[in-house]
């Protein structure tokens, strides 16, 4: 386990391991391949399109026995905003087969599949008419999601690398300023 945490860690150093409780946890920002439509349930015509979610929080406990007889004791949180229970159930029913098939260490497997899936939204927004939207009730849940997808692409904008067409130096994007927002 101590091997497996290590290893997890070096891909995802975000990852933050409690060895004394036998658990580790992260936090998976939720970046659509396509944008959305968020719309206002009560008004129609209030809708915004968005390209990221509220970030999913995954907490995993290890039995003793993990990994050769029991899976990981998977948590999610923070996705009461945009999945249902069931989604969550069926989310977490992949989790504990993903261990079933290979009854080896399932941290790395796991948080690519929660990366990966979150990415198309768990396809929660693919319905028959081929329209992706999220209809929430009410305002200040419509204010959450909008303002999350503006913190997420500004920590995108703030990560990235820029090539300064003046002086020719490299900035970090929390060092220089975003054209788009200043016109």
């Amino acid at each position: 386990l101590l091997t497996e945490w290590d290893v997890v860690q070096c891909i995802y150093p975000e990852l933050i391991v409690n060895r004394e409780a036998r658990e580790c946890s992260i936090q998976i920002p939720v970046f659509l391949d396509s944008p959305i439509v968020l719309k206002f349930h009560d008004h129609n015509k209030i809708e915004e399109k968005i390209e990221h979610l509220p970030s999913i929080k995954c907490k995993f406990n290890f039995p003793k026995s993990y990994p050769a007889d029991d899976p990981p004791i998977i948590t999610l949180s923070n996705t009461d905003s945009w999945l249902n229970e069931n989604d969550i159930e069926k989310i977490q029913d992949e989790m504990r087969n993903l261990w079933s098939e290979l009854r080896s260490p399932v941290i790395f497997t796991i948080i690519d599949y929660l990366k990966t899936n979150s990415q198309i939204g768990f396809n929660k927004f693919n319905n028959n008419s081929n329209i992706n939207e999220l209809i929430v009730d009410n305002e200040v849940k419509f204010q959450y999601f909008i303002n999350e997808n503006e913190l997420a692409k500004i920590e995108i904008f703030n990560n990235l690398t820029f090539l300064c067409d003046i002086c020719q130096n490299e900035e970090k994007g929390v060092n220089s300023t975003d054209r788009k927002s200043v016109v």
